[in-house]
């Protein structure tokens, strides 16, 4: 069984709601998995059950066990209730947990288990031979066009779309330290075809440090107006 974590019991509603049940709706062999209970909150899989749960009061946190948790939007949520829904693990022999957010301020929420994990990046292999992390470095704000930081040479779409993930601590992925480590992976907006660096230039124009630092390069952020 898994529980399902997202901040408020608003949040499940709109992501239960709209997003989980319109991609059933439109799968006719999801259908069959969740004949016997589907329901914005609990959803029947087979034998197993997913349950919708919000993290801001205690009484979300409790009355219900699972093998793994998954902890959506994690630095929005409340972090003494994600603290209980950590015990929903206890008897399992599993134990498996994910996490998924945007970044806050530094050391805090999931940046902090970004920088325990094996801290995978989107690489790509450029015309010039070099391959490197796709970053901001791969911006050239001044004509709005993705470009090596070895050769100066265009980065095209298709060679954003095949890169591949790689550790920046452990190399290439092995299975022991699958084992042994989180698997961290960090996505900014320039990972993704579909984002034009036109795009990133509007943004680093128009929305704040801020903004820019937690929703499209994928980093924390402390400034002079944040309080801990």
């Amino acid at each position: 069984d898994i529980i399902y974590v997202l901040p408020s019991v608003a949040d499940v509603k709109i992501f239960s709601g709209g997003k989980t049940n319109r991609i059933i709706d439109n799968n006719p062999i999801f259908q069959t998995w969740v004949k016997d209970k589907d329901s914005v909150e609990q959803k029947k899989v087979g034998d197993n059950i997913i349950y919708y749960r919000g993290a801001w009061t205690e009484r979300a946190a409790i009355s219900v066990s699972a093998d793994k948790l998954i902890l959506d939007e994690y630095d929005r949520c409340k972090p003494e209730i994600l603290e209980m829904y950590e015990s929903r693990l206890q008897a399992s022999k599993h134990k498996h947990k994910a996490i998924f957010s945007n970044p806050s301020i530094p050391d805090f929420g999931v940046d902090k288990y970004y920088k325990i994990s094996d801290q995978m990046e989107w690489n790509i292999r450029h015309d010039c031979g070099e391959s490197y992390p796709m970053r901001e470095d791969c911006i050239n704000y001044e004509t709005a066009k993705f470009q090596c930081p070895h050769c100066n040479g265009e980065i095209t779409d298709e060679q954003r779309r095949n890169g591949f993930w790689y550790s920046q601590t452990h190399g290439e992925w092995t299975k022991k330290a699958a084992d042994n480590i989180w698997r961290g992976y960090k996505i900014s907006l320039w990972i993704c075809p579909w984002v034009s660096a036109q795009d990133i230039v509007d943004y680093k124009q128009t929305k704040s440090p801020e903004y820019f630092a937690n929703f499209v390069a994928g980093e924390p952020y402390l400034g002079g107006g944040n309080k801990l």
